[in-house]
């Protein structure tokens, strides 16, 4: 999740967590990865439903993007729990993680916006838009860089061509609403998903798929439903 804007009050310099750059990183990852709406996250082979302020990972995740390690984050992880920034719902595959107080955050920063005099808001409204457009435009490539990062051992994307476009915004038209594909980060976890089928990574009769075959929606569906689930 790479687009969009998180607040976060200067207040934040006073609490202790500040002043723990471990403890820090860990809750600054969670707040930038959180979700800002209600919707499902494709997580391995399972779908998560979240609420906004959320996010579904695991310690490994978490230590692998943050370059702690894994004790550093379980100890974090205690920490913030604790001080009540954090609530932590823990199933067999992945964690979900709150951020406390979302909400209310996010009304007072709403109610701090409408205050503000008619060119302010303008101003607020051309900038978000210009956002979504870099968003949009930038998407692609995104979804390119983590499918290279995930397979290293598979043909890289060099270019993403306007056809490669086309494929991406016909799969995410599809199934943005289910399995929010319009965030580069599930992308990512179904590429985790597909490295482990014997299949698809070439281990059954030589042949491998390439970022042609996962962008294609119907390709796409058949690996979300679990088709070359160990095949």
């Amino acid at each position: 999740m790479s687009s969009g804007w998180v607040k976060l009050h200067r207040k934040i310099l006073d609490n202790d967590i500040f002043k723990n750059d471990k403890l820090f990183r860990v809750f600054m990852y969670l707040l930038l990865k959180a979700s800002h709406s209600e919707r499902d996250q494709l997580i391995g082979d399972s779908i998560v439903a979240l609420k906004a302020g959320q996010w579904a990972t695991g310690r490994k995740a978490i230590s692998r993007d943050t370059g702690l390690t894994e004790q550093n984050v379980r100890t974090a992880i205690s920490k913030l729990e604790k001080l009540g920034i954090l609530t932590i719902k823990v199933t067999v595959k992945y964690s979900i993680f709150s951020i406390s107080n979302w909400d209310s955050y996010q009304q007072d920063n709403q109610q701090v916006t409408n205050k503000q005099p008619a060119s302010n808001q303008q101003v607020t409204t051309i900038n978000n838009v210009k956002n979504e457009k870099n968003f949009n435009k930038d998407i692609y490539q995104q979804i390119a860089d983590a499918y290279n990062e995930v397979f290293p051992h598979l043909p890289q994307v060099v270019k993403v061509s306007q056809k490669r476009k086309s494929h991406i915004s016909a799969s995410i038209n599809e199934f943005k609403k289910d399995f929010g594909f319009d965030d580069p980060g599930n992308w990512k976890s179904l590429f985790y998903h597909a490295a482990k089928s014997d299949y698809l990574m070439g281990k059954v009769n030589g042949w491998s798929m390439n970022f042609d075959f996962v962008i294609n929606k119907t390709n796409l569906l058949k690996i979300i439903e679990g088709n070359y689930d160990n095949v």
